[in-house]
Formats: C-alpha cells, structure tokens, sequence
C-alpha cells in the first residue's frame, strides 16, 4: 500500500478504519490502517475453514458463485489447479471422471452442502434446467 492510499487518503476509508472483504464468506469486515499485517478474513472460524498445502496455496477456497474448490493440480479438467468439490465428490462415488457434459445438481439449493445424499448427477445442462424449472413450479 502507497503512502498516498494511507489513512484518509483511501476510498475505504470510514473514520479511522478500511473495510475489506473476508477471502471465504466474501462478507466486509473492518481493518485498522495502523496495524502491521492486514487480515484476509473476517474471523477465526473463515480462516480455520481454509488451509493451506505444502506450496503455500490454499486448498480449499471458495468460488465467486458460492461453491467450494478444492487444490488438485492433477486432476484432468482443474481450473487453475482447482477443481469443484461437488464435482470431485460424485467422481469419488462413481468411480469415474465425469464429463464436461455431466453436471452435478444440490438437491436443496445449498451449494456448500457436498454431501452424496445432496447431490444428483444429469447427463447436460439440458437435463439440469429441466429439473430446476420443475421444481420452481413445484415450490412457487
């Protein structure tokens, strides 16, 4: 940080205090301009929930849409060396890579919940869109 974006000077700046946002829940958080290090997270409990791995990066992080990653550099379809959680669990239980194509549904919206009893696995988007707009008319 520049001298110039120091105290009153940065666009955060909320009377003696800099607003950032938590790297895992995403929320806002306070920082004060004074202290040596800057946090990354909003409270003990974000920064328990991630890790990091021999090289430093994290291992489980969470995407912009909500959805956990996790650090598996080798896997055949990983992002950046991340890969869906969602995704690599229903790998796990079929015993096979999924394709492209597959898509991986939570059965009760919550995108956190990677548990194999909360997911359901469609052949396309196709598929999945289907069985969204199904159950928007079933619940609205």
């Amino acid at each position: 940080m520049s001298s110039k974006m120091i105290g009153k000077n940065n666009p955060s700046w909320k009377g003696g205090r800099i607003t950032k946002k938590c790297i895992f829940c995403e929320k806002d958080f306070l920082v004060y301009p004074y202290r040596k290090y800057t946090a990354l997270f909003c409270s003990r409990k974000c920064s328990n929930n991630v890790t990091l791995n021999n090289k430093g990066r994290r291992s489980k992080v969470k995407h912009t849409q909500g959805y956990i990653m996790l650090w598996t550099p080798g896997h055949p379809y990983a992002k950046n060396g991340y890969v869906l959680e969602h995704r690599l669990k229903m790998e796990e239980y079929m015993g096979r890579f999924l394709n492209k194509e597959e898509v991986v549904h939570h059965i009760d919206g919550d995108k956190t919940n990677n548990s194999i009893e909360n997911l359901i696995l469609l052949n396309n988007q196709s598929e999945h869109m289907k069985l969204e707009m199904s159950l928007r008319r079933f619940f609205v």
